[in-house]
């Protein structure tokens, strides 16, 4: 109970930030930054293999 009660006063609190927020401000946050790169191995489960198959990271 007081667990939700304190999730709830922190979304209250929050509650103006998100407001003042816009999609006019978020699209001017993305194109301030032109791209990125991130490094990530995918991980593939097949039945009929005994170990995952991983891709390479780039």
């Amino acid at each position: 109970m007081r667990r939700s009660f304190c999730c709830l006063l922190l979304a209250l609190l929050a509650m103006p930030a998100f407001a003042a927020f816009d999609v006019g401000e978020l699209m001017g946050e993305l194109a301030r930054h032109r791209g990125g790169r991130a490094k990530f191995v995918e991980k593939k489960t097949i039945a009929l293999l005994d170990q995952p198959l991983m891709s390479p990271a780039r």
